[in-house]
C-alpha cells in the first residue's frame, strides 16, 4: 500500500528528531484515526524533547559558569592546584595541573602532565627521600599529605608547602587519586629565619648589657631579665623571673615609682629617665635611672619592657662638676678672660662675669643664647668642624684626654659689632674616660688679629712684587737675546727695501715681513718695559704738555661716541720720564677705556700735584713719602670685578677676546711707572667704571718744551774711520754693511782683545768707536777707556739692548754718554753716528 502524504510527513519528522531537530510539527487532519494518533504522539514526543533540550541547555550554561568561576579561582590562587594518580607499579601521573604552574614552578602545566618526572627532578636531593616516605605513609594510613619541600625554580631553590588529600581506589588499575596544592613559602621561611636570628641577636645583645633589661607580662610579673642583673642587683635571672618588679624597690619608693610610670604610660609615651632608689640583694640601695615602655598587641597591653641603669657614679660626677664649677667661679670672676664650661651639646653651663666686658652681655643673657647666636657663620662652621673632629677622636679611642685645643673665632657683641677671640679648650671626661663636656678660656685678640692681617697684606704685597720681579727678569733675559736677532732681521730688511724697486713683487713681500718684525720689536719693548729693563732716556717734562701733544691722537683713538675731558692741574710740577713711554701709557689706557665703553661714555684725564703721606706709602712697597704728580685716567665703562683687578698687571693676562690683545698693555704700564720711581692704583667696581691713578715723583728742575720729532728723509753719510766692536756675528755684519754703504772706513772686531790690537796697529786717525756694552772678557766701557788713551781724538758710541750693564743705572742712560739701543734701523744708526761725530762732546 502506498504511503499517505501524512505518513510521509511523520516519517520525515522522525528522521529530523533522530538528527536532533525537535522543532517539527505534523498536521494529520483528515487522516484516519491511526495516522492521526501517530501524528499526535510524534508531536508530543517533539514537545517533550524540546523541553528537555531547553533544560539541558540551562544546565550546561550553569555548568559553564561554575567551571569558569572555578577556573578563575584556580588561576588567581597563589599556589599550584593539581590532581595526582598513583598506579600499582609505583608510577604516577598528573591528570590535571593548574595553568599558573609556570609562574610558580617555572615549568609549564602541559609539560608536567606529559612528563611527571620534570617535577620530581626539580626537587632538592635532601628532600626527595623524606617526601617519598611521607607519600608512603599517606597511602598506608589514608591520611592527608602535608610536606615542606625545596624545588629548583629558575636557578634557585625555593620552599613549597604541599597539601593533598588522597582517595584509595579498588579497580586494580589505580591505587590512589588525590587533589592537592603547592604553595610557595620561601618568603615566610626567610621571615621566620630572620625573626629567629633577630631573637638570637636580641638575646646576645641583652647578655652583653651592663644595664639590666627586663620584660614583664600584663600583670607585672617579670618574664625575662638580662644576665647583668646579678652584677647590678645581686640576683641571678632565675631568682628574679616570676617576681613583681616593685619587689626590688624600697617600700617608700613603690608608690612614687608607680605614679611616675603610670603617668607616662597614660599619655601613650615611654617613661624616660625616671630616677628611683633600687634594692640590692645585700640590703644596700643605689640610685638608678629607669626607662620603660608598654608592649602592645593591637590595642591590648600585654606587658612592659624596661632598662635599669646605675647612675650612682654619674650623680657623684655631676656633684663633683658642680663643686668644680664653684671653684672655677671663685677663680675666674677675677680673670679678664672669659672662662666657661659647656656640655657636649655646646650649650654653656657656666660663664664668668667677664663676658660682660668681652661681649656686652650679662651672664644670664649669654647663658640663654645658642651657639649660632654668638658666632659669625664662618666661625660657627669652624667650631662645629673642630668639635666633630674631637668627637671622632673620642670615638676612635686615640684621643689624649689631657689635650688642649686653640681655636680662633669671630663672635658677635651685643651692639652688633664683631671681635676676634682665641679660646683655649680642654675636655671633661667621666671616670671611664667618656667625654661629658668642655671647659675653656676665651680672650679678645682683635688687636693682634689686625696686626696679623696687616702683616699678611704686606707679605702678599711683597710676594706679588717678587713674582713680578721674577717674571721681569725672565722677560728681560729673553728680550736681550731677541734684540740681537731683531737688529739683524730689521736691518737687513731695511737695506733690502732700499735697494729694491718699489714695484718689484719682492718689495711688497719684504714690506710685510718688515711689519711683522716691527711688531716683534714692539713686543720686545713691552716685555722690557714691564720688566723695567728697557733702556730709557728720560727728560724733565710737564705732563700737561704731554697731554696736550697727544690730545688729537686720543680723540681719533676713542671715536665719536666717547667724550674726552681733560683737567690739567694748575702750577703742575715737573717729572723725569721718557716722553715716548708716557705717550704710550696714555694711548694704552685710552684704548682700554674705549673697549670698556662699547655704547659710548666719558673719558676723563686729569693731572694734579699731590703729597703722599706715610699711610699711603706703608701700603705701597718702594714708595717713599713726599711730593708727587698724579696722572688720573677715568672712564664710565662696565668696570671690573675684584678677581680681574687681582691679576690686572700680570703679563699676558687679558679679558679681551682671542686675537684682540696680548695682555702686555697694563703690564707695560706697571713696569714703566715702577721704573720711573712711581706707583699706580686702580679703582673699579662692576658697572661703576674704572679709574687709574699714576703717582710720579715731583722734581725741582724746570720742564723742557716738547717738540715733535722731524724725520730726516735722506741718510746722512760720512768718510770717517769707525772701529766696530760687536760679539754677535749677524749684528756685526749688518753694521759693517750699513757703515760702508754710508761711506765710512770700517775696522771690525768680535771682542775687546781684537779691538785693542787693531787700534794699536792702526796708526792713522780713528774717529769713532762703536761698541756693544756687553762683551766677552773686557766690557765696552773698559775698552773705550783704554782705546781713548791710544786715540784721544776718538769719540765713542755705545750700543746695547740690555740694562744690566755699566753705562746705565736702573735702565737710565748716563747723560754724558752717547748711546743707541738695539734693535736699531739703518736710518736711526746713520743719524746717530752723524750726531755723535758732529757733536763737540766725545
Amino acid at each position: 500500500m502506498a504511503n499517505s502524504p501524512h505518513l510521509d510527513k511523520i516519517l520525515a519528522a522522525a528522521r529530523k528528531m533522530a538528527e536532533g531537530d525537535y522543532t517539527v510539527e505534523v498536521n494529520a487532519a483528515g487522516e484516519n484515526e491511526d495516522i492521526a494518533a501517530l501524528a499526535d504522539t510524534m508531536n508530543q514526543i517533539a514537545r517533550r524533547f524540546q523541553e528537555q533540550a531547553k533544560t539541558c541547555k540551562e544546565l550546561q550554561h550553569n555548568l559553564d559558569k561554575i567551571t569558569e568561576r572555578n577556573r578563575r579561582w584556580i588561576a588567581n590562587f597563589p599556589g599550584v592546584v593539581y590532581m595526582i594518580r598513583v598506579t600499582p607499579d609505583g608510577g604516577y601521573r598528573f591528570p590535571y595541573v593548574s595553568e599558573n604552574a609556570f609562574d610558580v614552578l617555572g615549568i609549564h602545566a602541559e609539560d608536567i602532565m606529559r612528563q611527571p618526572s620534570l617535577l620530581s627532578g626539580a626537587r632538592h636531593p635532601d628532600d626527595a627521600k623524606a617526601m617519598d616516605k611521607e607519600i608512603q605513609r599517606c597511602y598506608e594510613t589514608s591520611q592527608p599529605f602535608r610536606f615542606e619541600v625545596r624545588h629548583l625554580v629558575r636557578g634557585e631553590y625555593r620552599w613549597f608547602q604541599c597539601f593533598s588529600r588522597p582517595e584509595l581506589q579498588s579497580d586494580g588499575k589505580v591505587l590512589m587519586d588525590g587533589i592537592g596544592v603547592m604553595l610557595d613559602i620561601t618568603e615566610h621561611k626567610k621571615a621566620a629565619e630572620a625573626l629567629q636570628a633577630s631573637e638570637m641577636q636580641f638575646r646576645r645583645m641583652a647578655e652583653q648589657l651592663e644595664d639590666v633589661l627586663f620584660i614583664t607580662d600584663d600583670g607585672g610579673a617579670i618574664t625575662y631579665v638580662s644576665p647583668s642583673s646579678e652584677l647590678m642587683l645581686g640576683w641571678r635571672p632565675e631568682e628574679i623571673i616570676g617576681r613583681q618588679f616593685v619587689e626590688f624597690l624600697p617600700q617608700d619608693q613603690i608608690a612614687i615609682a608607680m605614679e611616675q610610670f603610670q603617668a607616662a604610660m597614660s599619655v601613650g609615651r615611654p617613661a624616660r629617665n625616671m630616677e628611683m632608689v633600687v634594692n640590692h640583694k645585700s640590703g644596700k640601695t643605689f640610685l638608678a635611672d629607669l626607662n620603660g615602655a608598654v608592649i602592645r598587641e593591637g590595642q591590648r597591653i600585654t606587658g612592659t619592657i624596661g632598662l635599669i641603669r646605675d647612675i650612682t657614679e654619674r650623680k657623684r660626677l655631676e656633684e663633683a662638676i658642680r663643686e668644680s664649677e664653684e671653684r672655677y667661679r671663685l677663680i675666674s670672676e677675677q680673670s679678664s678672660d672669659m672662662i666657661w664650661t659647656a656640655g657636649i651639646d655646646l650649650k654653656f653651663t657656666f660663664l664668668t662675669p667677664s663676658v660682660l666686658r668681652v661681649r656686652g652681655y650679662t651672664v644670664e643673657e649669654a647663658l640663654e643664647q645658642t651657639i649660632a647666636e654668638y658666632l659669625t657663620p664662618s666661625s660657627l662652621q669652624t667650631i662645629l668642624d673642630a668639635f666633630r673632629e674631637e668627637l671622632d677622636l673620642e670615638a676612635s679611642g686615640k684621643a689624649d684626654s689631657a689635650r688642649v685645643r686653640l681655636i680662633e673665632a669671630e663672635i658677635y657683641r651685643k651692639d652688633g659689632s664683631t671681635l676676634w677671640t682665641e679660646s683655649s679648650i680642654s675636655f671633661l671626661h667621666d671616670k671611664d674616660g667618656k667625654l661629658v663636656g668642655f671647659q675653656g678660656a676665651t680672650r679678645d685678640i682683635s688687636e693682634r688679629k689686625r696686626a696679623e692681617e696687616e702683616k699678611k697684606r704686606l707679605q702678599e704685597q711683597l710676594q706679588q712684587a717678587m713674582k713680578m720681579e721674577a717674571v721681569g727678569r725672565l722677560a728681560g733675559g729673553v728680550a736681550h737675546d731677541f734684540n740681537n736677532l731683531l737688529t739683524g732681521i730689521t736691518g737687513y730688511l731695511s737695506l733690502a727695501l732700499m735697494d729694491l724697486d718699489p714695484f718689484n713683487p719682492l718689495s711688497a713681500m719684504l714690506t710685510d715681513v718688515q711689519k711683522a718684525a716691527e711688531s716683534a720689536v714692539s713686543l720686545t719693548r713691552q716685555l722690557l718695559a714691564f720688566s723695567r729693563k728697557q733702556i730709557v732716556e728720560p727728560r724733565i717734562l710737564n705732563l700737561n704738555d704731554l697731554l696736550d701733544n697727544t690730545h688729537k691722537l686720543l680723540i681719533r683713538l676713542i671715536g665719536e661716541d666717547i667724550h674726552l675731558e681733560t683737567i690739567p692741574g694748575v702750577h703742575l710740577g715737573s717729572v723725569k720720564v721718557d716722553p715716548g713711554q708716557f705717550e704710550q701709557i696714555l694711548v694704552n689706557l685710552a684704548v682700554n677705556a674705549r673697549d670698556a665703553m662699547p655704547d659710548g661714555g666719558k673719558l676723563i684725564i686729569e693731572t694734579a700735584n699731590v703729597d703722599l703721606g706715610a699711610d699711603y706709602c706703608a701700603r705701597h712697597a718702594h714708595v717713599n713719602p713726599g711730593p708727587f704728580v698724579m696722572l688720573a685716567v677715568s672712564d664710565t665703562g662696565h668696570g671690573m670685578s675684584k678677581k680681574v683687578k687681582d691679576h690686572l698687571f700680570e703679563p699676558f693676562f687679558t679679558t679681551k677676546p682671542k686675537e684682540q690683545g696680548t695682555g702686555l698693555g697694563l703690564a707695560t704700564i706697571y713696569g714703566t711707572v715702577k721704573q720711573a720711581g712711581g706707583s699706580i692704583e686702580v679703582y673699579s667696581e662692576v658697572g661703576q667704571g674704572t679709574a687709574f691713578k699714576i703717582y710720579l715723583p715731583r722734581v725741582k728742575e724746570k720742564a723742557e718744551k716738547l717738540q715733535k720729532e722731524v724725520r730726516k728723509q735722506e741718510l746722512p753719510e760720512g768718510n770717517e774711520t769707525v772701529l766696530l766692536v760687536e760679539d754677535e756675528g749677524i749684528v756685526r755684519d749688518l753694521a759693517i754693511l750699513i757703515l760702508k754703504r754710508l761711506g765710512y772706513n770700517v775696522l771690525s772686531a768680535p771682542n775687546g782683545g781684537v779691538a785693542f790690537m787693531l787700534a794699536e796697529k792702526h796708526k792713522e786717525r780713528i774717529d769713532l768707536l762703536m761698541t756693544d756694552v756687553v762683551l766677552p772678557g773686557i766690557n765696552g766701557r773698559q775698552l773705550a777707556e783704554r782705546l781713548v788713551k791710544i786715540h784721544p781724538e776718538m769719540k765713542v758710541l755705545f750700543t746695547s739692548g740690555y740694562t744690566e750693564n755699566v753705562i746705565v743705572h736702573h735702565g737710565v742712560v748716563e747723560e754724558t754718554l752717547n748711546f743707541i739701543g738695539k734693535p736699531y734701523s739703518p736710518p736711526a744708526l746713520a743719524m746717530k753716528i752723524r750726531d755723535v761725530l758732529d757733536s763737540k762732546k766725545g
